[in-house]
């Protein structure tokens, strides 16, 4: 047996919690098995003048690396004393019989498990860990101004309460979840289909792209309650003929549709008491889709937090089943 190693830089650092740092997980890409290391904590002292400029340390398999005549950029704590941190690089390590044979089969699933991996990241956590955020985002440098009277320019200053920090939404990755992240990646098992359309709307609200945020809640939603509602007729003893009836009656083709079917018809918890899903999303997403209304952000923000909450109600399981 032989050691095949690999440092890999995300292009986008994953936030994660200290949990994480300092151990190493077990994957498998094409059928190798192997292990990622993630770096660890600098060492603080009990009064650290200033912490955030020590810079994560390497993992155990890569003490004596360097890049060039430079010390490797692992990542850099950004909350102190908490340790949650920007974590740049990692490394791979693998255990093969053969070097060559056993590294192509690597090479050959590597892209697909990365993607796969990060799709679960970013589910878990909203973060933005793979696309360019500013695209979409033209506007950010908008200003308006206006002539006092002595003819100099004046400027408007912006309504500070419409702009939403998006620290309580990009979650750091704790252990559990970057473990289950692995196993799934490694097991091939592909995102549900419900989760796919939510990835593509927590993109859109991080491109500032809120049309389009709703459009895929709304979608993301239907696909998960039309499930939901087919498994309840089946286990009421609906036959597939009086299920697809049932779904295809025009008063039940809609989101909105959907939601009435599931909940005033078949009682189903939707958790109707804490929310309201008219409000919430299938009004914003008509005014999108039908009327080409334009969303603001909190509207989009409150549409995308009620898609994960409910999702994760209807729909725990990430994987395709």
């Amino acid at each position: 047996m032989s050691n095949l190693y690999s440092i890999f830089e995300f292009k986008y650092p994953v936030s994660v919690d200290k949990s994480i740092l300092g151990k190493s997980y077990p994957i498998k890409i094409g059928g190798i098995n192997g292990f990622i290391h993630i770096p660890y904590l600098p060492i603080w002292s009990e009064n650290e003048s200033e912490p955030l400029r020590k810079l994560l340390t390497p993992p155990e398999v890569a003490l004596d690396w360097m890049q060039g005549a430079d010390p490797i950029f692992w990542g850099k704590p950004y909350q102190y004393p908490s340790g949650h941190s920007s974590l740049h690089r990692v490394v791979f390590q693998f255990e093969v019989h053969d070097s060559e044979v056993d590294g192509q089969l690597v090479y050959e699933s590597f892209a697909s498990w990365i993607n796969l991996l990060l799709d679960y990241i970013e589910v878990m956590s909203n973060q933005n860990v793979r696309i360019e955020q500013t695209l979409n985002s033209y506007g950010d440098n908008f200003q308006l101004f206006q002539w006092d009277e002595n003819g100099k320019n004046q400027s408007i200053t912006e309504n500070k309460l419409i702009t939403i920090c998006l620290n309580d939404w990009q979650k750091n990755i704790r252990e559990e979840q970057l473990i289950e992240a692995c196993n799934l990646a490694s097991s091939g098992a592909p995102l549900r289909l419900a989760y796919k359309l939510y990835l593509e709307a927590n993109r859109a609200f991080l491109q500032k792209d809120y049309r389009k945020t709703v459009i895929e809640c709304g979608a993301a939603i239907e696909s998960e309650l039309t499930e939901l509602i087919s498994v309840e007729l089946s286990n009421r003893g609906c036959s597939d003929e009086d299920i697809g009836a049932r779904l295809s009656n025009r008063s039940n083709r809609t989101l909105g549709g959907r939601f009435n079917l599931a909940d005033s018809h078949l009682h189903l918890n939707l958790s109707q008491q804490n929310y309201s899903y008219r409000d919430l999303l299938v009004n914003p997403r008509n005014d999108a889709m039908h009327e080409a209304k334009f969303i603001s952000q909190p509207i989009a923000r409150k549409a995308i937090n009620y898609t994960s909450t409910l999702l994760s109600m209807i729909a725990p399981q990430f994987k395709e089943t």
